[in-house]
């Protein structure tokens, strides 16, 4: 009736509430202190307490499995910045066996591919959060996969989606001298990576006359809106949810110093573009200019010494080894990782790598819709601007995405309809090789995972068809993109190797 819908945006609210306090809430000092003498003495074997025995005053260290899950409302920055977390663990032992698969993520995060792991920022439980990761956290195009992926985390029951920029971003960085110095990467989806940020970057000289390393740390935050702005921009189903109070967009700043991070909330002209009918801003076209020889000017290491590190460090992993953060990264990227968002497991942590070491990009089924979007021109920065020489496509299993394409894929078939949602399109080629290489009778189950191998084969490809810079250094044995599976009930990564084809690929 009439009287019910104040109750409903009523609900709302307290919901979008109970969420935004979940992810900066902290323990009472009188809390912290008992769960932590409770940490210490469930950990006998290895040693390890909640509480860090470091300098500094958030270096953390991970708990043992063993340890009762942490309740969601219980976890926040707080406890991270004072070094005392309850929720991330070494191994996902606790996940398979107290935490449900199908719950939907309290929030979803977009944050930059150069900060540390976005789970151990806010101290959550697998699950918990969907972590999307790209150079940045931008969105560069309507049509890429952060913005498909997000659309899909919302379908799933996500009310909250948090930008979450951080200082010092050498994406910034690098963007704002290009923008000092006017250049341009020519036609690539680089470019369509620098044009955004300097935007950002443009805005905030505006407001000040100081020099570029001042100006990179000050357009932090308005990148931040800036990427919330066109999220609502380019997304009708995001902007409708936001309009009807069933979602939030908001900012916040993570400082990788201190630690801590700062809620900037939603965005100061949010109420201007839920009003406006004005249609979705359009990149420019490609750059004329001839495109620039793809150079890597300080090589991080060989492909097959970057990838016999992740080998060891996923060993590590599950041999239950204690994950030991600096959580000061160096900027020192020995390869770059795209993997799912739902795999819920850090990347860093899966590899037992310490922040800094992998360039980590997430989103819905480790994907790249677009030749001109955030995912592509993340790998063409890591490789150009960073010196990356190894790439890992990393799929998972079981995976959410994969496992509703199957089932949309098999439904639209028999209806003779298409799939609308842009991720379940993309993923939709993997799923229908899958049933068909499997034949009928097999189960979905078996046809989603048999589908996640093949599609971390087709990212690969279509990787090296859309990208001229990564394609390049491919053929000249510069750079190596190799796939993986992440098997989240074991643990293990299962190494795939180069795709089959390759060298027809290149030519």
């Amino acid at each position: 009736g009439p009287t019910s819908l104040p109750r409903l945006n009523s609900l709302k609210a307290l919901f979008l509430s109970k969420v935004m306090a979940w992810l900066f809430s902290a323990f009472s000092r009188e809390k912290r202190q008992d769960r932590g003498g409770e940490a210490c003495e469930s950990d006998t074997s290895s040693g390890v307490c909640a509480e860090s025995t470091s300098n500094t005053s958030w270096e953390v260290s991970m708990l043992d499995s063993r340890e009762a899950p942490m309740p969601p409302e219980d976890a926040g920055n707080a406890r991270f910045v004072k070094g005392t977390p309850m929720a991330v663990r070494t191994n996902d032992a606790a996940r398979c066996n107290k935490v449900d698969l199908e719950q939907p993520p309290h929030a979803a995060i977009v944050g930059c591919s150069d900060c540390c792991a976005l789970e151990t920022i806010f101290d959550s439980l697998p699950g918990d959060i969907y972590a999307f990761k790209n150079a940045g956290n931008t969105l560069t195009h309507a049509s890429g996969s952060m913005v498909a992926s997000l659309e899909f985390c919302v379908d799933l029951g996500c009310r909250l989606i948090l930008v979450l920029g951080h200082s010092p971003c050498i994406a910034l960085e690098d963007a704002t001298k290009a923008y000092f110095q006017r250049h341009s990467c020519g036609d690539s989806a680089l470019n369509n990576l620098l044009y955004d940020l300097g935007e950002a970057v443009q805005e905030t000289i505006a407001d000040t006359s100081a020099d570029a390393a001042e100006v990179a740390l000050r357009a932090v935050p308005v990148n931040v809106f800036h990427t919330a702005d066109l999220l609502l921009k380019f997304s009708r189903a995001i902007r409708e949810k936001v309009s009807g109070g069933e979602l939030q967009v908001q900012g916040a700043v993570f400082d990788s110093k201190t630690g801590k991070v700062e809620f900037l909330g939603r965005s100061p002209r949010e109420a201007e573009i839920l009003k406006s009918d004005a249609p979705a801003p359009v990149w420019p076209d490609a750059v004329d200019d001839e495109m620039p020889a793809p150079e890597c000017q300080s090589l991080r290491l060989a492909p097959e010494e970057a990838l016999s590190r992740l080998r060891d460090g996923n060993l590590r992993f599950v041999d239950g080894a204690v994950w030991q953060q600096d959580l000061c990264p160096a900027a020192q990227h020995h390869c770059a990782v795209l993997a799912c968002a739902d795999a819920r497991v850090p990347v860093d942590v899966i590899f037992n790598a310490a922040p800094g070491e992998i360039f980590v990009m997430k989103n819905a089924g480790n994907t790249c819709t677009h030749s001109a979007g955030s995912i592509m021109s993340s790998l063409e920065f890591s490789v150009t601007k960073l010196g990356v020489r190894l790439v890992l496509i990393l799929g998972h299993t079981p995976c959410t995405a994969m496992t509703v394409c199957c089932k949309q894929a098999h439904a639209a078939h028999d209806e003779d309809v298409e799939l609308e949602q842009p991720l379940m399109q993309s993923l939709s080629a993997a799923a229908s090789q899958a049933e068909h290489e499997l034949g009928e009778g097999s189960s979905p189950e078996e046809i989603s995972k048999h589908a996640v191998k093949l599609n971390v084969f087709h990212v690969i490809e279509s990787i090296f068809a859309t990208s001229q810079i990564l394609r390049s250094l491919a053929k000249n044995s510069t750079l190596q993109v190799q796939g993986g599976l992440y098997h989240m009930e074991t643990g293990n990564v299962e190494f795939l190797g180069r795709l089959p084809h390759e060298e027809q690929v290149l030519e």
